[in-house]
């Protein structure tokens, strides 16, 4: 039987989407099935948010190579005076990622229906989220990798000393490098959708794609 084996060798192509809730400032802490620290909790109320879809492949048990997709959704958070983005809601395609996303602290949910990052229109619909998209490439970006790229920091309930207590990690990751081979080049796009009742609307798009090894999660 296949199992979870950190560390993980991890290759991935992402696309970047910055919405804007429709109306200003809205609760996201429905979409959280997880207790989590006061620090995050007082900045569940937002007016913006990233969705990121990845299409990955990954080596969950340290050898055999396997393709799967994730949709995050993600919310802009401030630590320390640094900025993080932080996952109020995880969809993936692979059980094992599910597996490896508990380990991690990522409250992941699975669907089979998680769209290609090479799709040029795509809609997801489960649970509290809608969406519809298109994308392309234009002379002008929208908006900045970096800005939306920013690496997630998560909830892990479960502390290596035993006690059960929320408790922000970071992601630990090693030799990471941009992979301009598997980018799909994509920078501008329009679209709207629904989270948790609240309409949004496309703002602004970007693309990323990279390799590194994931060793696990540290003390943010």
């Amino acid at each position: 039987m296949r199992c979870v084996r950190l560390p993980n060798r991890v290759e991935t192509s992402d696309i970047h989407i910055l919405c804007r809730f429709i109306g200003g400032i809205r609760p996201v802490s429905a979409l959280l099935d997880v207790e989590v620290p006061d620090v995050i909790a007082d900045q569940l109320r937002t007016e913006s948010f990233i969705l990121t879809l990845s299409n990955l492949r990954t080596e969950f048990d340290g050898e055999t190579w396997t393709p799967y997709r994730e949709l995050l959704v993600k919310i802009p958070v401030t630590m320390g005076g640094e900025d993080h983005t932080y996952p109020i809601r995880t969809f993936v395609d692979h059980e094992l990622s599910v597996v490896r996303g508990y380990q991690l602290g990522f409250d992941k949910h699975f669907s089979s229906c998680i769209p290609a990052v090479q799709d040029a229109r795509w809609t997801f619909s489960m649970e509290s989220l809608d969406v519809d998209v298109s994308l392309w490439d234009a002379p002008e970006a929208q908006g900045e990798a970096p800005r939306m790229a920013v690496p997630p920091v998560v909830t892990v309930i479960q502390t290596p000393d035993g006690r059960r207590r929320p408790e922000i990690h970071r992601l630990n990751v090693e030799d990471v490098h941009d992979r301009p081979d598997l980018s799909v080049g994509v920078t501008a796009g329009s679209g709207t959708g629904i989270l948790s009742g609240h309409p949004f609307e496309l703002v602004a798009v970007a693309s990323s794609a990279s390799g590194f090894t994931l060793c696990g999660s540290i003390p943010l």
